[in-house]
């Protein structure tokens, strides 16, 4: 019998601990951003205006020990909308790429969710995790599993991430590269070569090493000489908003041995830096950043060779560059993983059954321009022919 307790204090956390680390070591693409310390880091910093709502799926056997199969981690927001204020139920904002649940059996798990979901009192109007879909999205996992639990599910695509599989060896990567793509990168290495001596550091301290704060006040000085001095995102280094929150993270990752910071020096002047953490073999980086200067034109992509090629020799399994929505990026990538957003409207809320009609309509009416575009084109192109 599989059966669902919620938990809405942050506290509660302590009770499910050791099992939640039990259940990541069973997760494909299980990462730092997974992690039960991950969670309790950024509630302590954004949990104002927002509920907590992590489900535990248990699994009681004939013997009636009750044994923890799946957790998944949930928030309430109030967000504005078309129809004025909803709360929404979806994951955790988007510091990590793959928010789906915790556990190796994905479809009881979201399925045992959605049941418990649909038929427990409801302080959300719209139920919208964004979760990766490994089996592909029409026949994929999440689409099922949500439509057996809780009903037909609307889908879109959410973002994607360039990752680099690190399981062959270095070789095999490259050779992976056009030779034309191979050519420019010595190009890049030598031409920074030339201009000054270069230096790679990569800071993975051991649990409760040094976090080596010089290097961090680095990365962040790099990124207020970057473009990411110019983002709107407030989430990164440069960004006074989020400095406590990235302080607080860098001494616990570092106390915990999962911070991962990559730092390039021309002439011991930090230049390029790629800050993240790292679990079991997946890598993500989270930040990267690089001077704008002549003298350092390149310097970005030197540095991301030399974080593959060491991660290959520590024996890394992955490395997550995180979105693609950077061009640049798609060159590294051995595989381009698809994040989905699933949107489900409560049948007992009027604001989510307004807004499922015109999510619907919305939909619809793309759809009609579609075909009408379509066919218009199919006249055009009998017309050519017919002359």
């Amino acid at each position: 019998m599989i059966t669902v307790v919620e938990l809405n204090q942050i506290e509660a956390i302590n009770a499910i601990r050791d099992d939640w680390h039990a259940l990541l070591a069973e997760s494909s693409r299980a990462s730092f951003f997974h992690t039960p310390e991950w969670l309790e880091a950024y509630w302590k910093f954004f949990s104002a205006d927002q509920q907590l709502k992590i489900l535990v799926v248990r699994s009681e056997e004939q013997t009636r020990e009750k044994q923890t199969i799946g957790i998944v981690p949930l928030l309430v927001r109030t967000v504005p909308s078309i129809v004025g204020k909803v709360e929404l139920l979806t994951s955790f904002d988007d510091w990590g790429d793959f928010n789906k649940p915790i556990g190796n059996d994905q479809p009881t798990i979201i399925q045992a969710a959605c049941e418990y979901l649909k038929n427990s009192p409801r302080n959300w109007d719209i139920f919208e995790p964004r979760w990766v879909d490994d089996a592909g999205l029409q026949y994929g996992e999440v689409f099922s599993a949500m439509k057996k639990g809780g009903g037909l599910p609307y889908v879109s695509e959410w973002s994607s991430a360039a990752m680099v599989d690190l399981s062959g060896t270095i070789e095999e990567y490259w050779n992976g590269w056009s030779s034309k793509n191979r050519s420019e990168q010595r190009r890049n290495e030598r031409r920074l070569a030339q201009r000054g001596d270069i230096k790679y550091l990569r800071h993975r301290p051991k649990p409760e090493g040094d976090p080596r704060w010089d290097l961090f006040e680095d990365c962040k000085q790099i990124a207020k000489e970057s473009w990411q001095a110019e983002s709107k995102t407030g989430t990164t280094l440069s960004h006074e908003s989020v400095q406590n929150f990235m302080r607080y993270v860098h001494e616990m990752a570092t106390h915990l041995g999962r911070l991962d910071l990559n730092l390039l020096y021309q002439d011991e002047k930090p230049i390029a830096f790629s800050y993240g953490y790292h679990f079991r073999g997946y890598v993500d980086g989270l930040k990267t950043g690089y001077v704008r200067e002549k003298k350092t034109n390149g310097a970005g992509r030197v540095l991301v060779a030399r974080i593959i090629e060491d991660s290959f020799e520590r024996g890394d399994q992955t490395f997550n560059m995180g979105s693609e929505q950077h061009a640049w990026k798609k060159i590294w990538r051995t595989e381009s993983a698809i994040t989905y957003q699933y949107a489900y409207f409560s049948s007992k809320s009027p604001k989510g059954q307004f807004l499922k009609m015109n999510h619907w309509a919305k939909k619809s009416w793309q759809y009609l321009r579609k075909l009408s575009g379509s066919k218009k084109q199919e006249e055009n192109n009998n017309t050519q022919q017919k002359h």
